[in-house]
């Protein structure tokens, strides 16, 4: 098993720069899988040629049960550096005995989660910056390096 991401690798990964997406078409192109949701994936190669996947995942019941996931797939295992969840369930995070509750939440991975044998992106924060999963994957956009979508590409 891979040695745990530092704090700062972490980092860096997130903010590596990426390339922009389509994200209406990541949207549009769900499909349903066998447990009542819709799913989506992209495989991204950062600027400084890190690999990393993007899913979008929503219940097909329950608008509010979402995720958008940015996992970091080029060190052995795939690791989940940060995770867009919608409203609809409880979280606590492990180490901390904090609650976040029926709120969107973010999920950052840390050093501390690893070491402790969690999930890496244990720890959430209640988010106000989205609402729904159109919202959630503009925001991962945003806060995790991606181009924007009108921005020129290089050849």
């Amino acid at each position: 098993m891979p040695a745990p991401l530092s704090d700062a690798q972490i980092a860096r990964l997130i903010a590596e720069p990426k390339p922009g997406i389509d994200e209406r078409a990541l949207l549009s192109g769900m499909n349903p899988d066998a447990n009542q949701h819709k799913r989506s994936s992209l495989q991204v190669r950062g600027k400084h040629g890190s690999e990393f996947a993007l899913y979008v995942r929503q219940n097909a019941l329950d608008a509010f049960d979402f995720s958008v996931i940015l996992a970091y797939t080029g060190g052995g295992r795939p690791i989940n550096l940060l995770r867009y969840n919608g409203p609809n369930h409880p979280h606590v995070n492990k180490i901390e005995g904090t609650r976040v509750d029926f709120v969107p939440h973010i999920h950052v991975a840390s050093h501390r989660y690893q070491e402790h044998a969690y999930d890496p992106e244990g720890f959430a924060e209640e988010t106000d910056a989205y609402t729904d999963l159109g919202g959630a994957l503009r925001c991962m956009v945003m806060d995790a390096g991606f181009d924007p979508p009108d921005a020129p590409t290089m050849i």
